[in-house]
């Protein structure tokens, strides 16, 4: 029964790696999303900045900053600071790490686990199958091979990232796409 509790261990601890990455880029989402819309009151202050100069000028003949202008200028400033708030909370959460990364899984008692059997005793035996005998084989002609090893890079728990656009998997820091070059955050 050790082995089970080992194996749930790490299974948890994968998935508890995985549930902090997501909210790290739900987080991140979030933020960004919030950028974009102050970036777009942002435009609209500019433009009724430019109106209220305009409008000025066409009266009055020359340019003075007004109360007005003076005011439509200080949420500008405020909104600009907003944005460069949340532009380094964006880095600050892509900098920090959410989660250690899981441990190397233990390849022999993952063996191990793929060699135990149940009897209808209940009881656990050994036996030189790779294969549970309660699960199907998936292609009965085809002779038992061993599966592929997983790849080097590859870690348990490890999430895997895809473009909410193209749905092509991309690296965790990707920002722009590489496929359809369109913003991971947009």
């Amino acid at each position: 029964m050790g082995l089970l509790t080992d194996l749930k261990q790490k299974l948890e601890k994968g998935i508890e790696s995985t549930s902090q990455r997501s909210k790290k880029v739900l987080d991140i989402s979030r933020i960004t999303l919030l950028i974009r819309s102050s970036k777009e009151s942002e435009e609209e202050l500019y433009k009724r900045l430019g109106r209220e100069v305009y409008r000025y000028w066409e009266l009055k003949g020359r340019l003075e900053l007004t109360d007005l202008t003076r005011a439509t200028i200080g949420q500008i400033k405020e909104v600009r600071d907003k944005i460069a708030e949340l532009e380094q909370a964006v880095e600050e959460l892509k900098k920090r790490e959410s989660a250690p990364e899981p441990e190397e899984p233990d390849r022999e008692a993952e063996r191990e686990l793929a060699t135990e059997q149940v009897t209808p005793s209940g009881k656990e035996s050994s036996s030189t199958s790779s294969k549970p005998r309660n699960l199907p084989d998936p292609d009965p002609e085809s002779s038992p091979e061993p599966s592929p090893a997983p790849d080097e890079n590859w870690a348990e728990g490890q999430a895997i990232f895809f473009c909410p656009h193209c749905g092509n998997q991309v690296d965790e820091e990707t920002v722009i796409c590489p496929h359809c070059k369109q913003n991971i955050y947009d």
